[in-house]
This record gives structure tokens, C-alpha cells and sequence, in this order.
């Protein structure tokens, strides 16, 4: 008889991967449009209109920059609660990660 292994693990790391690229990415889109004001003041001004809604709405909203900003939040606390499972729970835990590393061919 073989037991089944849980797939749970698994989805757990595609879930941080997969949160973990997305707030990169977020990084490097939020660097270039706060580069924004190296164009000047009135760049940067539009960048925020744009942000706020107001191509779309033909007014701002701002209060979507700041649903978006409790997005963000979420997924960086997603991210965390899923990347702090593999935190070591019990000392044979972290013993056995810590024989691992030492078992590396590196200075580091």
C-alpha cells in the first residue's frame, strides 16, 4: 500500500514564486514611474492623474491608489505567511538545515 503525498507543499511554493515575482515586478514598474519627476514636475503630475483614474473617468479618484496600495499590502502578507512555513519550527529542524549548509564547498 503507498500513501499519497500532499500536493499542498507544491502549491504553496508556486503561491510565493508566483507572489514573489509579482511584487517584484510591481518594484520596477512603481522605480520607473516615481523616476517620473527626473522629467519634471508636470510629469510626475501626470503620472499621478494617471494613476488616480482620470484618462479613464475624466476625474480623479484617488481612493484608487489607495485600494491598490491594500492590494499590494495583501500580497505582500501573502507572500510572507507562505514563506514563513519553511522557517525551521524545531532545533533537529534547524540542526539538520544547518548540517546541510556546512556540507556546501563554499566560504559563504
Amino acid at each position: 500500500m503507498t500513501t499519497r503525498l500532499s500536493r499542498w507543499p507544491a502549491w504553496l511554493d508556486i503561491i510565493q514564486g508566483g507572489t514573489g515575482l509579482f511584487l517584484v515586478l510591481f518594484m520596477w514598474v512603481h522605480m520607473f514611474f516615481v523616476s517620473s519627476i527626473l522629467l519634471g514636475k508636470d510629469a510626475m503630475y501626470a503620472v499621478s492623474r494617471l494613476f488616480e483614474g482620470e484618462p479613464v473617468f475624466g476625474e480623479p479618484y484617488p481612493i484608487l491608489v489607495s485600494l491598490f496600495a491594500i492590494f499590494i499590502l495583501a500580497i505582500i502578507v501573502l507572500h510572507a505567511v507562505v514563506a514563513v512555513r519553511k522557517i525551521p519550527s524545531s532545533h533537529r529542524e534547524y540542526s539538520r538545515m544547518n548540517r546541510h549548509l556546512g556540507s556546501f564547498k563554499h566560504s559563504d
